[in-house]
């Protein structure tokens, strides 16, 4: 069982020696010295055999077979003060190690052939520790291999390298909404000398590393921010406390009505359930609709101009799922804005509750402006933010509009939920007074939610 990484890769070495100019850089990618394994070479490839991808409630499972790894061997076929082009040996790729204005080093290398997985090994310092990589349940990650694939975290947690339990629900050890290519070393350098050894592996033909190097943690942190996005400032009344009431419209009034009299000092309330719910055998589950429920909320401009009087925000839901039978299901169907598969059919997303459902293709303006719709409908109605959850659903197989296949863009598609929800709601309260808050996250998203 193998889970596989993310494309793009990472690392924050905090050294103010890594330069081009004085060689550094060479000297540790294009050493010669064998490793015992060549899976642990500084430039290394294979390919797999038997790929099977299995997905349940989005929990990802990997069968594979990996073929022993071929050690690549570069020479330079170029070198400036900021710039290194080197080749590999029997024309198996090219690349270049290339220094940014603002110091940080990006390494990239394709390769060419029948490979389709790569990796670069580092040595590094046998007591050098390793932090990051998003939300994990483990601080630092020193001898544990750490897959970077957005997925389902889990009922629960599994130890590592123990399968997870209760029919796939229980959460592996790295299962993780949000895992962030991004690692930080405890060691105060680029690039060590000594046997013990980083790897980073690439499911694809193409590898790209980005190095941070600087002498301070605040300025490397900095600069990974400004290369992915930064927050946008969060409404004020956000930081106060919000109240989760589930139940229906005159739950929703019943509460304000509570905390009022009880002088707490409340700025939001957030009702998941205006879409409605659906009944399973775990209890009620929400339909993942993007209109309101008039069962439940028989008027909802009337209760958020409630809210409002009373100094309260009004918070809902909404969720990249499109189940059927609901409008904006048959809206997506017949623009032809559903997730598909590689022969353009729409993709049904194995889920157990209510009724079948498919994704949101949100990867072009057209998705985006879909969506855009039902999202300024509903601030229309004085709804002042919502939950954009889910994302972490995308299948391996699938085909997006803008030409990537679910195992390319996986990683990406919470931020493109994520980008989708901000940009509708830019647009419908232009002053920035709302908020939105994702489940799944995904380098490059921070700049597309409210930091709640």
């Amino acid at each position: 069982m193998n889970t596989r990484p993310l494309f793009l890769c990472i690392i924050c070495a905090c050294s103010s020696d890594l330069s081009l100019n004085d060689g550094l850089v060479a000297k540790s990618l294009f050493r010669t010295a064998e490793v015992a394994d060549t899976s642990y070479a500084p430039f290394a490839a294979t390919r797999i055999d038997g790929l099977k991808v299995s997905e349940i409630f989005g929990s990802f499972g990997f069968e594979e077979s990996e073929r022993s790894y071929t050690r690549l061997r570069p020479h330079v076929t170029s070198q400036s003060r900021d710039k290194i082009a080197f080749a590999f040996e029997d024309n198996a790729g090219i690349g270049t190690v290339e220094r940014a204005t603002d110091g940080t080093v990006t390494i990239d290398w394709v390769v060419s052939g029948a490979f389709d997985r790569v990796a670069m090994s580092f040595a590094c310092e046998d007591t050098e520790r390793f932090f990051g990589l998003g939300a994990q349940i483990a601080v630092e990650h020193t001898g544990k291999r750490v897959p970077i694939w957005t997925s389902e975290q889990g009922i629960g947690k599994a130890a590592y390298g123990m399968p997870r339990t209760l029919l796939g629900l229980g959460g592996s050890f790295y299962d993780s909404y949000a895992p962030i290519a991004f690692t930080v070393s405890s060691a105060q350098r680029g690039f060590c000398s000594r046997v013990p050894r980083v790897r980073i592996q690439a499911d694809s033909k193409h590898f790209r590393l980005q190095v941070i190097p600087d002498g301070s943690m605040r300025e490397v942190l900095t600069r990974f921010a400004r290369r992915t996005g930064t927050p946008p400032i969060l409404a004020k009344w956000a930081l106060s406390a919000w109240v989760d009431v589930f139940g229906g419209q005159e739950a929703v009034r019943t509460a304000a009505h509570e905390l009022k009299a009880a002088g707490t000092p409340v700025s939001a309330i957030w009702a998941e359930d205006w879409v409605g719910t659906v009944a399973t055998p775990f209890g009620e589950n929400l339909s993942y609709d993007w209109e309101p429920d008039t069962s439940r909320f028989a008027d909802i401009a009337a209760l958020t101009g409630e809210l409002h009087a009373q100094g309260l925000k009004f918070l809902t839901y909404m969720n990249a799922f499109m189940p059927v039978g609901t409008r904006p299901y048959a809206d997506a169907l017949t623009a032809g804005l559903l997730v598909s598969d590689d022969e353009s059919k729409p993709m049904n997303i194995s889920f157990a509750f209510g009724a079948p459902l498919y994704l949101l293709d949100c990867s072009t303006a057209a998705g985006a402006a879909l969506y855009a719709r039902y999202a300024t409908a509903a601030v229309a109605l004085g709804i002042d933010g919502w939950m954009a959850d889910y994302g972490e659903e995308l299948p391996y197989h699938a085909v997006l509009l803008d030409g990537r296949t679910g195992a390319d863009a996986h990683n990406d598609y919470p931020r493109l939920w994520g980008e989708t929800n901000m940009a509708a709601l830019s647009a419908a309260r232009p002053d920035g007074d709302f908020v939105t808050w994702n489940r799944s996250g995904a380098a490059g998203l921070s700049a597309q939610t409210s930091p709640c």
